[in-house]
């Protein structure tokens, strides 16, 4: 999917980037001349993602390692076991407790800004829960359409958990411009300036 998106010379914003497989196959797509932004508040995959980076020769990615939110500050992050990193997020998925680690949290525009990113050509979105607080906490990010296509997987379930409504963030992006289409267990939205 994202080679029928990305060409050389784009921008790319992997926003839950776990261990780094999207930034990597995305720093081969936009190449030298490309830029990459992964985002990943677990502090126990930093060194995953960067020596998947340095593996793979990923020199035009750079990490930034917070939560995505409706607001600037700092939470508790809920950390699933290992086998499963990428179940983790600011929101409880089980009913057992799990271990947290404190992470700094910034609005996706407030990211975006502090790591110099002007505008996305593409954006993947999967943060378990909290892609509600990601695309409305940065409403103006998406009005001005900086964001050309976004890729989201919804988590449905953990939304609704927390008395969110899914529709509300396809209602918005429509509102923006934005067509939606789904692809493999993706919710595409684009921009029509393409």
């Amino acid at each position: 999917m994202l080679s029928s998106f990305l060409k050389p010379g784009m921008a790319f914003v992997d926003l839950g980037a776990n261990e780094g497989f999207f930034s990597v196959v995305a720093s081969r797509l936009v190449g030298p001349a490309g830029r990459v932004l992964a985002i990943e508040p677990q502090s126990r995959l930093g060194s995953v993602i960067r020596r998947n980076l340095d593996l793979n020769a990923a020199n035009n990615v750079s990490l930034a390692q917070v939560a995505i939110s409706d607001a600037d500050g700092t939470a508790d992050f809920n950390l699933a076991p290992d086998t499963n990193s990428g179940s983790s997020g600011l929101s409880r998925a089980t009913r057992y407790t799990n271990p947290t680690q404190s992470v700094r949290l910034l609005t996706l525009d407030s990211c975006l800004r502090e790591n110099e990113v002007t505008s996305v050509d593409v954006m993947k979105i999967d943060v378990e829960g909290y892609e509600y607080e990601a695309i409305l906490g940065s409403k103006d990010l998406f009005r001005s359409r900086k964001v050309v296509r976004v890729l989201i997987e919804v988590h449905d379930n953990l939304l609704k958990a927390r008395g969110l409504r899914a529709q509300d963030i396809s209602d918005f992006l429509t509102s923006c411009g934005y067509e939606c289409q789904a692809q493999h267990g993706f919710l595409v939205f684009t921009s029509p300036q393409l």
